[in-house]
């Protein structure tokens, strides 16, 4: 086995791993560095076709997808929810 972490692998580089070491199987391991702790692994059999992934949740642990660069949006009102002019 060889497992990497700290930044995705190139796909050349795993080609010459795979080359070096014709029986191993790779790992790409991703987690909190500060605390020393996997949470997500790439298999084996996604090395070399995901390269940039950071692999899958590990037995429980649960993740989301959350974005700061996304835009927030404000509900525009339509005309029948909009309040009434008061008069």
């Amino acid at each position: 086995m060889v497992g990497y972490s700290g930044s995705p692998m190139s796909t050349a580089t795993i080609r010459k791993l795979r080359q070096a070491f014709p029986g191993a199987s790779l790992h790409s391991f991703f987690g909190l560095t500060e605390t020393i702790s996997n949470t997500h692994v790439t298999a084996d059999r996604d090395a070399d076709r995901r390269p940039d992934s950071i692999g899958k949740p590990l037995p429980e642990v649960f993740s989301a997808s959350c974005s700061r660069m996304a835009p927030r949006r404000r509900r525009a009102k339509s005309a029948s929810s909009a309040s009434p002019a008061r008069t």
